[in-house]
């Protein structure tokens, strides 16, 4: 009977020590991380609280699935909480990476002036690099690559932005 309670205190403190283990790796990591948004309570970031921040930790598909599912009540906040989560950051979430990589796209063809508009806009805080990456790597040759260059080329904004963005898609026709 001692030998079971023994056995059983013995487990019981291992399991304890393993999580604060845990806890201090959590803790460590989120020193690293370099002044995190937190968005717990809200499903989006607005245009105001996005550009008081320098990072973005909401890489997660459910965060901007709202986009691809009610394309047409997409607003300039939305897109603008989606691109600025679009940096090196998430772009080590691979499963992040593959959705907004196709997501870009998506609103390309479906929302293009918004697009344009919401880069153009915001060019100085959003991570335009990554953004262009996207669309220069697309993660699929099922893109239409020619009929959304044409989309984004009758598109009737002039900005530099534009001339940015047919770039990167003459760059992804290139590569297939």
């Amino acid at each position: 009977m001692r030998i079971n309670i023994s056995i059983l205190l013995i487990l019981l403190t291992l399991s304890c020590g393993n999580t604060e283990k845990e806890s201090k790796s959590k803790e460590q990591i989120e020193k690293k991380l370099p002044n995190p948004i937190r968005m717990e309570e809200k499903e989006i970031i607005t245009t105001d609280e996005a550009k008081d921040q320098t990072f973005c930790d909401s890489c997660t598909i459910d965060r901007f699935r709202h986009i691809r599912l009610e394309v047409d009540k997409t607003t300039k906040d939305d897109l603008y909480s989606f691109f600025i989560c679009c940096n090196e950051y998430c772009s080590e979430n691979v499963e992040f990476s593959e959705f907004s990589s196709y997501l870009v796209y998506f609103i390309l063809e479906h929302k293009t002036d918004l697009m344009l508009q919401v880069l153009e806009d915001n060019r100085k805080d959003l991570p335009l690099d990554h953004i262009k990456g996207a669309i220069e790597s697309p993660i699929s040759d099922q893109i239409n690559l020619k009929n959304i260059y044409s989309i984004v080329e009758k598109s009737s904004l002039q900005n530099k932005i534009k001339d940015e963005i047919l770039e990167s898609i003459k760059t992804a026709m290139s590569k297939y």
